[in-house]
C-alpha cells in the first residue's frame, strides 16, 4: 500500500475505492491478512461496486455493534464517489472455513434473504375467562 502523501499523487483523477477501504477497514480486524477487496466500475464509470471477502472470525468486528462500522464506512464511500457523480456500492463476504471433512463450510448469511416473523410466528396473548356471577343464597 504506498502512501499518497509522501509520494506522488496516482495517475487517474479517479478516487482509490479499494485503497480507501482497507485504510478504513484494517484497525478493526485481527486478521488484516485475510482481507480481501476487489473493485468493479460500469464501463461509463457512474457505478462502483465494492466487495470485500473478510475471514469469519473479523465479520464481528467489521461489522460493529448493529452494523455501525460498515454504515460508516458507506457513508464515507458515498461521499468519496460524490465528488465524482458515482454511485459506490459495498458488498461484504465471508470467507468461507475449512472442515475437517475437508469441505468448506459457510460463514456468513450475506446475500441470502432475511427470515421475518410473521403474525404466525408471533404469540397471541391468552384471553382470560369472565368471572361467573355468584348467587346470592337467601
Amino acid at each position: 500500500m504506498s502512501n499518497y502523501v509522501n509520494s506522488s499523487p496516482p495517475e487517474s483523477n479517479q478516487p482509490q475505492y479499494a485503497e480507501l477501504v482497507r485504510f478504513l477497514l484494517t484497525p478493526l480486524l485481527d486478521f488484516p491478512e485475510s482481507l480481501r477487496i476487489d473493485c468493479e466500475a460500469t464501463k461509463s464509470n457512474q457505478r462502483i461496486w465494492i466487495r470485500v471477502a473478510l475471514a469469519s472470525k473479523d465479520q464481528g468486528r467489521a461489522f460493529g455493534r448493529g452494523g455501525r462500522n460498515l454504515s460508516a464506512i458507506r457513508t464515507v464511500l458515498t461521499a468519496a464517489g460524490l465528488t465524482k457523480q458515482q454511485s459506490v456500492y459495498l458488498d461484504v463476504y465471508g470467507k468461507p472455513e475449512k472442515t475437517e471433512e475437508g469441505g468448506n463450510k459457510p460463514t456468513s448469511n450475506v446475500g441470502q434473504p432475511k427470515k421475518t416473523v410473521g403474525k404466525e410466528g408471533k404469540k397471541k396473548p391468552q384471553k382470560r375467562s369472565k368471572p361467573t356471577p355468584t348467587l346470592a343464597s337467601e
